[in-house]
């Protein structure tokens, strides 16, 4: 109870005294730049210490499906109303993320005119080495891979590999960095 909180709190305090500490010399505040992120987390120092779970979709709000599914499974299955993300995460018996389903990559079936390979599992037509960043990644080093390597998408995992949220463009459209012109 009490003890424990107290113990968790004295760590939190441990581990913030190192970071100041090791902040010391280069001019930063650690303790300014979270009040900072807590008023503005759209601005500089809200970017440097918001962490992905901040802005990530939660499970409920992710179509996660299994890969043993048929393409038209998994689409009619995850058909739900409300805002949806491009991308089904798709996963095996354990529940870790095998792979990832676009709305791409569906078009470009269709595009192809390969209707028939609707009904083939989706584990043979899916991105088997999705990018993934772990849950407490700072969102600030997710926003950038999302810019670097242009997805719109990008799922997030626990330790365990399962799928735990998903970024979405739409929802950080404001942190991605403008290109140079």
């Amino acid at each position: 109870g009490l003890k424990q909180r107290r113990m968790a709190r004295g760590v939190d305090l441990v581990a913030q005294r190192r970071q100041v500490g090791s902040q010391r010399g280069r001019g930063v505040d650690v303790h300014r730049e979270h009040r900072a992120a807590r008023v503005r987390p759209a601005g500089a120092s809200g970017r440097r210490v918001s962490r992905v779970g901040d802005r990530m979709r939660p499970p409920a709000e992710c179509r996660i499906a299994p890969e043993r599914l048929s393409v038209r499974e998994v689409f009619a299955r995850q058909s739900r109303p409300g805002r949806r993300s491009g991308a089904i995460m798709l996963t095996n018996d354990a529940g870790e993320l095998v792979g990832l389903f676009t709305d791409s990559d569906l078009a470009r079936l269709l595009e192809t005119r390969r209707d028939g390979e609707l009904d083939r599992p989706v584990s043979e037509l899916m991105n088997r080495r999705p990018t993934t960043v772990p849950a407490g990644s700072s969102l600030a080093d997710a926003v950038a891979i999302m810019a670097d390597r242009r997805f719109s998408e990008l799922p997030v995992v626990d330790p365990f590999g399962k799928p735990v949220g998903m970024l979405d463009v739409t929802d950080l459209v404001e942190l991605i960095p403008d290109e140079p012109r």
